[in-house]
């Protein structure tokens, strides 16, 4: 009966450290995820720097903004 009585009364007392432990880790996997996340577009924005600083990116960047070179003609223009 005092083996009962233990067990039930240390389960009872052993929850408050469990829900706190359950809670600690959600958010370390909530602080991971956004991490990898943050990564994620880090490495894009990185990809993206390499591909700008490189002449044909500097070309295709200018020409998406509509930029053409002195004298050359669009294949759009009917002229």
């Amino acid at each position: 009966m005092f083996v009962a009585v233990a067990i039930v009364t240390g389960a009872y007392l052993g929850r408050e450290p469990w829900a706190g432990y359950q809670s600690e880790r959600a958010q370390a996997k909530r602080a991971t995820e956004k991490m990898r996340q943050a990564e994620a577009e880090r490495a894009e924005l990185i990809k993206q720097d390499a591909k700008y600083r490189s002449a044909a990116g500097r070309e295709q960047l200018l020409r998406e903004k509509g930029y053409r070179r002195a004298g050359e003609k669009s294949l759009n223009d009917e002229t």
